[in-house]
């Protein structure tokens, strides 16, 4: 998988999640869970997504249906020939107040893969973009892999253009998930 966040100047993320699945068998499409809380020093923190959509490898928008089941939004996709091949699938949105805005410095804390899939995820890259106005020696940037409130740091993370790259390094096994901290 891959996934581009973009920190926007007014606090707000647009994440475009592009998730490439091996489909064994027939399969009607494709399941995401996103939380909508987050536990941050104690505190909890809603999230607020919108304009969420799903497309197909052409960028044609696919069949979606949006519940929010208890914490969290689930979004289904219907993905037209899902029978044994390979598909990719994006799911974009918009998070508003997707920073954290501290006394002293302002922070990115995403979860970028979930940690709900009962397959292995065989490589993940995020590539996070951070406001224009941050000069890169103000960013800080750790990640975390494995399961949930797990703190694993199999990763590396490198500079590509105006975007920080984490790469998960293995690949992530069932329920790990891989998390970015950004602060600057």
């Amino acid at each position: 998988s891959a996934v581009s966040i973009a920190a926007t100047a007014d606090g707000s993320l647009v994440v475009r999640e592009d998730i490439t699945f091996e489909f064994r068998g027939a399969h009607q499409g494709v399941f995401r869970r996103i939380p909508l809380y987050y536990t941050r020093d104690g505190l909890e923190f809603p999230l607020h997504l919108s304009g969420i959509g799903v497309y197909d490898e052409g960028s044609r928008a696919l069949r979606t249906e949006v519940s929010y089941p208890g914490r969290a939004v689930a979004v289904k996709a219907w993905v037209p020939g899902a029978v044994n091949t390979k598909k990719t699938v994006s799911v974009v949105y918009h998070v508003r107040q997707g920073i954290v805005k501290y006394d002293d410095h302002e922070e990115l804390y995403w979860n970028a893969t979930g940690n709900e899939w009962s397959s292995w995820i065989d490589s993940a890259e995020v590539f996070v973009r951070v406001p224009p106005t941050v000069a890169d020696t103000e960013v800080q940037t750790v990640a975390y892999t494995g399961a949930l409130r797990q703190t694993g740091g199999d990763y590396a993370v490198d500079r590509v253009e105006s975007y920080w790259r984490f790469r998960s390094s293995p690949g992530l096994r069932p329920r790990e998930g891989m998390t970015m901290v950004v602060p600057w």
